[in-house]
């Protein structure tokens, strides 16, 4: 049996809208975890708990500028966050105005 260009190409579509699916799969259970999760260090956790940041999704939800304007929440406090977020597999940019 031979296989054509057009269901190969058909079959890569399949694929690509499965890793899609996951993805977002992935993403709503992400939203709803506790930043607790994350392993930041007690003073971020105190910091985005005070301002009312319970879960990543609320985390993520907030402008990048906005989250450096946090009381007590530095630079270095920043780069510890994205870097947790980047290790559960979530992109970010810390200059990003989202």
């Amino acid at each position: 049996m031979k296989i054509t260009k057009k269901q190969v190409i058909r079959a890569i579509e399949i694929i690509e809208e499965y890793h899609k699916q996951q993805s977002k799969k992935l993403e709503k259970n992400l939203e709803k975890r506790s930043i607790l999760t994350l392993n930041l260090n007690t003073r971020e956790n105190n910091c985005l708990i005070s301002e009312g940041i319970q879960t990543i999704g609320d985390l993520l939800r907030i402008d990048r500028l906005e989250l450096r304007k946090l009381r007590n929440l530095g630079n270095k406090g920043i780069v510890l966050i994205n870097n947790a977020l980047r290790d559960q597999g979530i992109k970010t940019d810390p200059f990003s105005t989202r």
